[in-house]
């Protein structure tokens, strides 16, 4: 991500991806690669399946997952009312201050206000399958 980012026609995207480079390079941000990311593991059963993983992600300032299939295996992938609270719906995935970014392409959500899958449905009816909404969603100490 970094790279094609680096590598982006926009220049506002060549600036972040090349900040970004720059974090990693000082040992600011971290891109940690394990089997575990692979598997069908639910991140609940880190802790348990790889508690190395776990751990370091524990030590982070930030753990950052992106994407909808990581949000999917976040949630457990499990079907519940949109307004679920995140720090619910994550179960015993708590190694640090978690911050999730999820393009919508599934019918999997939590963490939605009350009226907003409405709004959203009100806009198309396909909303949550579309990809063309997403959500931001923060979990820490505050939340817990």
């Amino acid at each position: 991500m970094i790279t094609t980012t680096k590598e982006s026609e926009d220049p506002a995207l060549r600036t972040i991806g090349t900040r970004w480079q720059g974090y990693v390079d000082e040992g600011k941000f971290s891109v940690e690669t394990d089997e575990f990311w692979t598997l069908s593991s639910d991140f609940d059963k880190m802790k348990t399946e790889r508690p190395t993983l776990y751990k370091k992600l524990g030590e982070s300032a930030l753990v950052i997952i992106k994407g909808d299939l990581n949000y999917r295996k976040l949630v457990a992938d499990i079907n519940r009312p949109y307004t679920t609270p995140f720090s619910k719906a994550i179960g015993s995935f708590h190694p640090n201050k978690l911050l999730s970014l999820r393009t919508m392409k599934c019918d999997v959500a939590a963490g939605l206000l009350p009226g907003q899958a409405e709004k959203c449905a009100a806009i198309h009816p396909n909303w949550i399958i579309t990809g063309e909404f997403a959500t931001i969603q923060f979990d820490g100490p505050s939340n817990a």
